[in-house]
């Protein structure tokens, strides 16, 4: 793939990980991705590797992630999606100093209703003419 320097294995993640200085999780919330990021992967990272989140709560332990944080191994973390949503008052993520919560708002946009009716008629001609229809969603998976 163009752009792509490195295909890492999922079983060289932590490896992978121990190597960079930032950690930016994408991943959508699966049986395989749940606590991808854990206490393994998380207990190699460099000190103060930086981690941001805009895939799936669920990908991340934040026990974990809070663990490392304490103790310096992540360095900060910037968190728009968490594992329960929203996130409970209670939770420690929202005064830690290294953290940085925001909303997970990125698709919000003025043209995102006529964007969404444009895609709906689109894929329902697609879907009339028997052709291939845009945006699928794998309902095993949910992405």
């Amino acid at each position: 793939v163009d752009g792509v320097d490195r295909v890492i294995p999922l079983d060289e993640l932590a490896a992978a990980a121990a190597q960079a200085d930032a950690i930016v999780v994408t991943l959508p919330g699966t049986a395989a991705t749940e606590k991808l990021i854990g206490a393994e992967l998380l207990a190699g990272v460099r000190p103060g590797t930086l981690l941001t989140n805009v895939g799936r709560g669920t990908v991340i332990d934040e026990e974990a992630l809070l663990t490392a944080l304490d103790d310096g191994r992540i360095g900060f973390a910037a968190l728009d999606v968490f594992a329960t949503e929203p996130l409970p008052q209670q939770s420690p993520l929202w005064g830690h100093p290294r953290v940085l919560a925001s909303p997970h708002t990125a698709a919000l946009s003025r043209q995102e209703g006529t964007r969404i009716a444009r895609l709906f008629a689109r894929n329902a001609t697609a879907l009339l003419d028997g052709a291939p229809m845009a945006n699928v969603v794998d309902t095993v998976e949910f992405y």
